[in-house]
């Protein structure tokens, strides 16, 4: 199998991971029902059209929605200055302020807005096709005239709607990498999982989320990340130094690990070294991060490529240095193994 590529379903499990989805396990159950031997694209779609026939089945949410128009006869708050310019009254109707409990809220106008642009792109599958059409129908009553994509990254969700997480999520992915054409106008989804930038973040994203979610089968747990600062610098423009952070900082009872992860279409150099700049960024955490009595740790974890990489190094007489790589091409259950091991060794 080419490592240099990764399997759609587990580029898949890695972003509901990045995005911290709650439902992971309703969602690993029902991706084996999904067609893998295709194209990003349409494996979002489906997963997507999957989604919202959930939310139908569920329900699809209604919310009191303030309007203003004019109607027959009375509803709500008159107003009766506008009414009285435009003359309504004689044709027994009149601007109102109302409330309406419908479906138009901004949930199902972002459903509804991306159904209808996966459906316009031309790579879609026919079948896929027709099942967007048929599920649009149950969104006669949502307008489109709001934009989408600002409020998809302000959107929060109550409990009483959480069905709708993987939906949205996904309609965030898709709206993300939905591009259009300037030459000819023409949309088109951008396949993110070739781009090395976007798949580094999602990558480190993974590593940490997985860690926080899966650390709880272990007592004395902590995952986040971490300023450290730099030690013996002084002075009035410390602002204009760069900020150290690290990606995951696990806290055991008996050790801190500082894992650096990297996602690189090659792991090792051009002289099949490790790349030096990675283990420079490291061994400066190791050593501007002085814990108390606690030995530290530090581990590079990168994507397994075309060799597997199982290295360790005692750093000084209290710290170590581990490189290891994962094959994200391997059944999932055997990804989360492998990951669970490296920080239990």
């Amino acid at each position: 199998m080419n490592k240099n590529t990764i399997k759609i379903k587990n580029i898949y499990y890695m972003l509901m991971y990045y995005e911290n989805i709650s439902s992971l396990k309703r969602v690993f159950k029902k991706i084996d029902t999904i067609n893998f031997e295709t194209d990003l694209f349409n494996f979002l779609a489906e997963i997507l059209i999957n989604e919202v026939k959930y939310i139908i089945k569920k329900g699809v949410n209604k919310a009191y929605i303030k309007e203003y128009d004019s109607i027959k006869g009375i509803k709500g708050k008159v107003d009766i200055n506008t009414s009285l310019k435009q003359q309504t009254f004689i044709n027994g109707k009149a601007f109102c302020y109302f409330d309406s409990y419908i479906e138009n809220t901004i949930e199902n106008i972002i459903l509804k807005k991306t159904l209808k642009k996966i459906y316009s792109i031309k790579k879609i599958n026919l079948i896929l096709k027709n099942k967007v059409k048929y599920l649009l129908f149950y969104f006669q009553n949502v307008s489109e005239d709001k934009i989408i994509n600002k409020n998809l990254n302000k959107l929060k969700l109550n409990r009483e709607i959480l069905y709708y997480e993987v939906a949205l999520n996904t309609c965030k992915l898709l709206n993300e990498n939905i591009l259009i054409n300037e030459n000819n106008g023409e949309i088109y989804f951008y396949d993110f999982s070739k781009d090395e930038y976007k798949m580094n973040l999602i990558f480190e994203g993974f590593i940490r989320n997985f860690y926080k979610i899966h650390l709880n089968e272990f007592s004395g747990k902590i995952v986040k990340r971490i300023d450290i600062k730099w030690n013996n610098l002084k002075g009035y423009d410390l602002n204009f130094l760069p900020k150290m952070q690290t990606d995951i900082t696990i806290y055991l009872q008996n050790k801190i690990i500082i894992i650096d992860a990297k996602y690189y279409r090659e792991t090792l150099n051009k002289n099949n070294k490790i790349h030096s700049s990675h283990l420079y960024q490291l061994t400066s955490y190791l050593d501007k991060y002085s814990p108390k009595l606690l030995p530290l740790q530090g581990i590079l974890i990168y994507p397994e490529v075309k060799e597997s990489l199982n290295l360790s190094y005692q750093y000084n007489l209290k710290n170590s240095l581990k490189i290891k790589t994962i094959d994200l091409n391997e059944e999932w259950l055997n990804i989360h193994k492998a990951l669970i091991e490296i920080i239990k060794e």
